[in-house]
Parts: structure tokens; sequence; C-alpha cells
């Protein structure tokens, strides 16, 4: 996470502006697959 802004600013991308973004993309994905898993685990 810490090397986003990093990445982004070699790819000619304004950090700042892309990294909001694409943090809150991965949290959502994350919270789904545990809240997945999580059910799988109490539905079996």
């Amino acid at each position: 996470g810490a090397s986003l802004p990093m990445v982004f600013k070699r790819l000619g991308l304004d950090p700042a502006l892309m990294s909001n973004p694409f943090v809150a993309g991965i949290v959502d994905i994350l919270g789904i697959v545990i809240y997945l898993n999580v059910a799988r685990l109490l539905l079996n």
C-alpha cells in the first residue's frame, strides 16, 4: 500500500487522485472475500 503512490508517479499518474479509488477497490474486494468465507464457515 505504501508503494502505490511511487508506482503511480512513475507511470505519470497523479498519486493523490489514483491511490484513493485503488485502495477503496481493494478494501471492497477484501470485504466481500471475508464475508463469503465467514458465510461458508457458518453454513458448513
